[in-house]
């Protein structure tokens, strides 16, 4: 079994360059926005976050770069973030 993390999804990456300096809630907060979209526009997150003007962070010329290391706490927050967002009622 390796021991080498997963590459993150662009919705991860977008995630957190769009609000991991705001913690978790934050990134809740975010994650629910892109949930909600995903539910009302009838796409998927993925097509969500590339929508042009959805989601600054995603556009960031600099997204691979700094979603590449983030530290392992703020990996944790995010996903617990997508998952409370993501919970019923949707």
């Amino acid at each position: 079994m390796s021991n080498t993390p997963q590459p993150l999804s662009t919705v991860e990456k977008t995630l957190l360059r769009e609000a991991a300096s705001e913690g978790e809630e934050g990134m809740y907060r975010a994650a629910s926005t892109m949930v909600q979209r995903s539910h009302k526009r009838n796409l998927s997150l993925d097509e969500v976050v590339n929508q042009p003007f959805q989601y600054t962070g995603r556009w960031s010329p600099d997204l691979d770069t700094v979603s590449s290391h983030p530290p392992p706490a703020t990996l944790s927050a995010m996903t617990r973030a997508m998952a409370r967002a993501i919970e019923p009622p949707y």
